[in-house]
């Protein structure tokens, strides 16, 4: 398991809040061009592949596509090098995003079922402190 402190850590510590039983397994994961910044399980036991960015652009839902159809063709090699099986269901690729605008909401609309779950950085501030939370994507 990764532990929750260096590059990822804040991130981690974000996704065990907004997915129920989320752990992380690695991090930096490249395979046939496509990086992944973390891998990990949720409480059910699924492979979660996570990328984050600040905005969606049209180059990351391309980069979205490839990693949804390595997640489809390519699961029992990325279980066999994670040292575990590949489950029932393929991974599920997580989007975490700062910016989503409203041409790249409609396009995220068609990957969204099943195979992609976009999560949004909200950020509250006070004089207190400021505190980023991962609150799913949707209208």
């Amino acid at each position: 398991m990764v532990e929750s402190n260096g590059g990822n850590g804040q991130l981690v510590l974000q996704l065990k809040e907004a997915l129920p039983g989320f752990h992380a397994l690695d991090r930096g994961l490249t395979v046939g061009g496509v990086y992944v910044e973390l891998v990990g399980k949720d409480g059910d036991g699924r492979l979660l592949l996570v990328r984050a960015v600040e905005r969606v652009d049209d180059a990351v839902l391309t980069e979205l596509l490839d990693l949804v159809a390595l997640a489809r063709t390519q699961s029992d090699l990325l279980a066999r090098h994670l040292g575990g099986d590949r489950g029932a269901e393929p991974p599920l690729v997580v989007l975490v995003a700062g910016e989503v605008d409203a041409r790249a909401a409609r396009r995220l609309t068609a990957l969204e079922h099943g195979a992609v779950r976009v999560l949004k950085t909200c950020t509250i501030q006070s004089e207190r402190a400021a505190s980023t939370f991962l609150v799913p994507h949707g209208p």
